[in-house]
């Protein structure tokens, strides 16, 4: 299921954009990806990381003021995520990721059992805005399916609402094949008892990312979102 094009709905306020040079670095990273290039282009990265934390502090301050969850103590450093790849029990073996990404939410991106909002840069118009929560381990995923069994149409009501479906189509991500343990086949909510992810996508091209008025249109996209996060916040935190 794929996620949708950025629409051209913001709200006016901050103004901080992605420099091209940012864009143009990461080009070349994936053209050269080795730590011969890599430490030679060291300055660069440097300046492309600052881009990014500015960035990032932008859309922490334009999220937070709707979701109360995303504290005004959260900063860029909490929620970027490293550039250097763990190829340890990888295929891929190149030591670098040739994208951006952070994780914003109440624990930053070490809150990987919580919902939250996720920006990805990654030039050639795979850039990405979205969120929800990615593949939650078996006791996390459980609570959100017993949530989904008693009260699905909550749930239902969020991801097919108008804005919704224009903002990020369908839900993102692979589904079980069969029903999940404790759960009938025949229940009525069985397409969401068998999803592993509950996440959903908009792929954002390069001039957008460039736009000055990125950090509010970003917002304006997890602004959707956030109902959906706060149904899955409340399921993971129930006691």
């Amino acid at each position: 299921m794929a996620g949708r094009q950025f629409g051209s709905a913001g709200v006016e306020n901050a103004e901080q954009c992605m420099q091209k040079a940012t864009l143009d670095f990461l080009k070349k990273l994936k053209r050269n990806n080795n730590r011969d290039w890599f430490g030679d282009h060291r300055a660069e990265y440097d300046a492309a990381l600052a881009d990014l934390h500015e960035t990032v502090d932008q859309i922490i301050v334009a999220t937070a003021r709707f979701d109360s969850s995303i504290k005004k103590s959260l900063k860029a450093k909490d929620c970027v995520f490293r550039i250097y790849r763990d190829v340890r029990f990888s295929k891929e073996k190149s030591p670098y990721k040739p994208h951006f990404g952070a994780l914003i939410g109440p624990e930053g991106r070490k809150g990987m059992l919580r919902a939250g909002y996720y920006f990805h840069v990654e030039p050639g118009g795979r850039s990405m805005l979205g969120g929800g929560l990615h593949q939650p381990p078996g006791p996390t995923i459980q609570k959100i399916r017993e949530a989904i069994s008693r009260n699905g149409q909550a749930m239902r009501k969020i991801i097919e609402e108008k804005k919704f479906r224009d903002t990020f189509g369908e839900l993102d991500g692979e589904s079980l094949k069969s029903a999940p343990r404790g759960f009938s086949a025949d229940h009525p909510e069985i397409e969401l008892l068998r999803l592993k992810s509950f996440t959903a996508i908009q792929k954002v091209p390069d001039e957008v990312m460039l736009d000055p008025k990125l950090p509010d249109r970003a917002a304006t996209v997890f602004r959707v979102l956030f109902p959906l996060n706060v149904f899955l916040d409340r399921a993971v935190l129930a006691k």
